[in-house]
């Protein structure tokens, strides 16, 4: 609960497909078939290849006659990557030019029955993503694989942390490095998770229902049930199977269910990985040596990994290396990653794969879930990529890894239990998802666990959790359930989890405040407080409901109780918190917020700029919970008739909004009628000051 759980003081038929195949992709490729209008001129061999050979190259095959439909499919899935299928015509050229630049769109591939020709050859030499043009199935099918495999040896999704700013609330997480402890906590979540045999066989039954019309799919499943040891988990990870496809799927979009379905094989692979780790730090001769990986990334993500350097990164799931530069060059387009690997290391697992890989072939070694880099530096080299003597200018980023990663993750954990009172990392893995905005992802976690776990003594938190969840995803009846549900349980119990039931109580006085009913907020907030009182501590949650109680009596204009709730808070947080911790100034700004109800301005702008103080300090220089406060401080010189330092905070405000906020977001308006409430004053000045002017002249 804690600060995130306390209220700030306001101032004022998506696809046709000819297939009818609408089901969600578990692949990581999604290979399209555009073929116009132009289908009936197609033999019926590749008709048949069309819709059967393709399925046994990627299982996830859409295909469009409609052009529109095309278009709508590929901007509503930014997040696939979309390999076409094109049968040229007199149109592509205009249908090329809409979708080439746009990044999920990684390959495009012409197949044309009636031969190359001169539209084809000027296609190819003005849309650089197009692989080439291809006059039959076994040419099309061969380059397909090739391309297909390529970009799993590729593709690579990266996760930043900066270090130097702790970011452990839902305020201070970036997309970024909320995935980044995703990773963290997912690894620490499967390793201390019990394996059982009905997890194995619920991964093999919802994989037969997915492939369940795809032959080539289904006898690799039936083998994997036969056959499968968990000595061999690296063997069936590195395969060309359905193992590799979901798995690798599911950790570049962060898919929850089939993360947890998969989950009982995720775990043999980490323990083998970790074991293999174990009997490489014991023959390896050299205490450091460097690994490679070839790299194919759009531009904006180079740019993003160059703007960081010095910063943390991690992948989004495993990441195959290669000890051989030349076989990683082989591979890059444009990127390498050159990583110094230290057997120090304790918790970044790195496994000599060779005498287990599928392809045995190859000097492969791969890192775990989790691993994490230190970013060094970035340098331009030349290497011959493709043998053919001509020196190609490649980007080289190197790294090192770090035990940083498990550092911060343990810093995370530390921090959670204390702001939420909650030891359970499985729960806290929830509240991340929650932390990041992903409230349908969290909510389908808590409901698995609590389907898992019904009669866990813990099933009171759960139920608590997936009330909070619902109650920031706008799901108002479900959260007030839920949230009873805890309540009664914990009330029930022998004996009785009283803060439990606080808890619950605060949450329901969020929703009640939420929904304007104060009343019965204030009822709900008040028992919640008597409950801590008598059984708990002055801690960070206490404080969190007194925060609530106040802003209640703000929005009630009882403004002597909320001032006099809100500097027990500010008591309670000198005791107990560090002095440049955000929940502080969140405090001093919501006592600001009362002073300027009451008028007394002098008093609010020190407030502000107290609470401004810790912001700059802790946050980046542009960030988004900067804004209000900023423009605060505008309304406070605008009141104190100091325009011109009213208008110097508005139009930084607006500077900082411009970037960090959706245009249609409400802040733009009051910004703009701020600004120009502050030019029509120093208009009014300036005009006075002319008038007196004139008067002392003309006397």
């Amino acid at each position: 609960m804690g600060n995130e759980e306390s209220i700030s003081v306001p101032l004022s038929n998506i696809v046709t497909m000819t297939d009818g195949n609408s089901r969600k992709n578990e692949e990581p490729i999604t290979v399209v078939w555009y073929e116009g209008w132009n289908g009936n001129d197609l033999s019926h061999d590749d008709k048949i290849f069309r819709r059967q050979t393709l399925r046994q190259i990627n299982d996830y095959v859409l295909f469009f006659h409609d052009k529109h439909d095309l278009l709508q499919y590929i901007h509503l899935n930014q997040d696939e990557q979309i390999f076409i299928i094109l049968v040229p015509n007199r149109h592509s050229d205009e249908l090329l030019s809409n979708i080439h630049i746009l990044k999920q769109i990684y390959s495009i591939f012409l197949y044309s029955t009636v031969g190359r020709n001169e539209c084809t050859k000027l296609l190819i030499e003005k849309y650089s993503k197009i692989v080439g043009c291809f006059i039959n199935q076994q040419e099309l099918t061969d380059i397909l694989q090739k391309q297909i495999k390529l970009f799993m040896r590729q593709s690579t999704m990266f996760n930043l942390y900066d270090d130097n700013k702790k970011q452990m609330t839902a305020r201070d997480l970036t997309k970024e490095s909320g995935s980044f402890l995703f990773f963290q906590l997912f690894r620490h979540i499967i390793l201390i998770t019990k394996k059982t045999n009905e997890s194995k066989r619920t991964m093999i039954a919802k994989c037969r229902i997915y492939y369940h019309d795809n032959k080539k799919q289904l006898e690799s499943i039936s083998l994997f049930e036969q056959t499968y040891q968990s000595a061999e988990a690296i063997y069936w990870y590195t395969r060309d199977t359905f193992v590799h496809h979901i798995i690798n799927k599911a950790l570049r979009t962060e898919d929850i269910d089939a993360l947890f379905t998969f989950q009982f094989f995720i775990t043999d692979l980490s323990l083998s990985l970790m074991k293999h780790f174990r009997r490489l730090k014991k023959i390896e001769t050299s205490p450091k040596f460097i690994l490679y990986r070839g790299l194919n990334l759009p531009e904006d993500e180079i740019e993003l990994l160059r703007q960081n350097v010095g910063k943390l990164v991690s992948t989004n799931g495993y990441l195959s290396t290669n000890r051989s530069r030349d076989v990683a060059v082989s591979f890059a387009n444009k990127v390498l990653m050159e990583i110094e690997m230290d057997m120090k290391l304790e918790t970044v697992i790195c496994a000599d794969i060779v005498d287990t890989s599928a392809f045995n072939d190859e000097d492969e070694v791969l890192f775990d879930i989790g691993a994490v880099f230190e970013m060094v530096n970035c340098v331009e080299e030349f290497e011959d990529i493709n043998d053919n003597s001509n020196m190609n200018k490649i980007l080289v980023f190197k790294m090192k890894a770090t035990d940083k990663g498990s550092e911060i993750a343990k810093e995370y954990i530390e921090y959670q239990k204390k702001r939420i009172s909650q030891s359970d990392v499985t729960l806290m893995f929830g509240c991340l998802l929650v932390d990041m905005g992903q409230y349908k992802k969290a909510s389908q976690y808590f409901k698995r666990i609590l389907y898992e776990r019904p009669n866990d003594e813990k099933v009171t938190c759960i139920y608590s959790s997936l009330a909070r969840t619902c109650r920031l995803d706008g799901q108002y009846e479900r959260s007030i359930y839920y949230y009873k549900q805890a309540y009664d349980m914990d009330t029930r119990i022998q004996p009785p989890h009283l803060i439990s039931a606080a808890r619950a109580l605060n949450g329901l006085g969020i929703f009640y405040t939420e929904r304007h009913d104060y009343n019965s907020a204030l009822e709900n907030l008040t028992l919640s407080l008597k409950l801590y009182r008598k059984y708990g501590k002055e801690d960070e949650e206490y404080a969190g409901i007194l925060n609530n109680i106040a802003s209640i009596y703000c929005s009630l204009n009882e403004l002597d109780k909320a001032l006099d709730s809100f500097k027990k808070v500010k008591e309670i947080y000198d005791r107990i918190l560090p002095s440049d911790h955000p929940n502080r100034a969140a405090t001093f700004i919501n006592i600001g917020n009362v002073y300027y109800e009451k008028k007394d301005y002098t008093t609010s702008l020190d407030y502000y700029m107290k609470g401004l103080k810790i912001k700059e300090k802790i946050l980046p220089i542009e960030h988004q919970d900067k804004i209000r406060c900023l423009d605060n401080i505008g309304l406070v010189y605008y009141r104190m008739r100091n325009y011109q330092e009213a208008y110097a905070y508005f139009q930084k405000t607006l500077t900082m909004a411009k970037k960090l906020l959706l245009r249609n977001h409400v802040l733009f308006n009051d910004l703009h009628d701020h600004i120009k409430l502050v030019k029509n004053h120093c208009l009014d000045v300036e005009t006075n000051m002319a008038s007196s002017t004139s008067q002392a002249i003309m006397s």
